[in-house]
């Protein structure tokens, strides 16, 4: 049969298909450091400090060796932290820690905050410090590493090889990041290490000569204590 056609008579509403673009473009979400700013100036005094025995006396010490008949050639004193030895900062500028640059550059500005400007330096080098190291542009870096005077504390800001590509032949090896580190403790300096990556991908054999600490917003001055003696 036919079929008949009707002109459409309602009317439709007319609008704009897409809504109008933004005025202005949208703020840039605020950067969250991987360290809490409520803790990070404690996590690092204590990362970065040294247990000497210079405190106050030790009275319970005293009385005992006095009761004891031992000659006292010097008082005995409590143990105490400080952080006069200084500190040394180095900067992994490796690829692999590309993503974790803004949270270096938290670290290091609160850290020099911390011991001062003139009890601290900074290095930066990429993978391996032992590659070649300079406290600034990567032109101007020399190979080897020459530690700092004794008892300075070493932070390293890196991930000790673990991220980025495992088929990469800029990859830290362990054996690389070993020498380093008995190089360290054979100057009488202390490191220590931020790692952007949990304890169960840490290399063994490293954790031996380097303490570790997840360099994560749940980490407090407690959970510091536990990791770092």
């Amino acid at each position: 049969m036919p079929i008949s056609t009707e002109p459409i008579l309602a009317d439709l509403p007319t609008g704009p298909v897409l809504a109008r673009p933004s005025p202005r473009p949208s703020a840039p979400r605020p950067h969250l450091s991987l360290l809490a700013p409520r803790s990070t100036t404690a996590i690092l005094q204590y990362l970065l400090s040294r247990l000497v025995a210079d405190g106050p006396v030790d009275v319970a010490a005293v009385i005992e060796q006095i009761a004891a008949g031992r000659p006292l050639p010097t008082l005995p004193r409590r143990p105490q932290r400080t952080l006069r030895f200084g500190a040394e900062i180095l900067v992994d500028l490796g690829e692999h820690m590309r993503p974790f640059r803004r949270d270096q550059a938290d670290v290091v500005a609160a850290a020099r905050a911390v011991v001062g400007v003139g009890s601290s330096s900074v290095r930066y080098f990429a993978d391996a410090p032992l590659r070649g190291i300079g406290p600034g542009r990567r032109a101007g870096w020399t190979p080897g590493y020459s530690p700092p005077a004794a008892g300075t504390a070493v932070l390293l800001l890196t991930d000790l090889g673990i991220g980025g590509d495992r088929l990469s032949l800029e990859r830290a090896s362990v054996p690389e990041w070993l020498r380093f580190l008995r190089l360290v403790g054979r100057a009488g300096c202390r490191p220590v290490a931020l790692v952007p990556y949990p304890p169960e991908r840490w290399p063994s054999r490293l954790r031996a000569l380097c303490p570790m600490l997840t360099w994560d917003r749940d980490v407090t001055v407690g959970t510091a204590r536990t990791a770092v003696p």
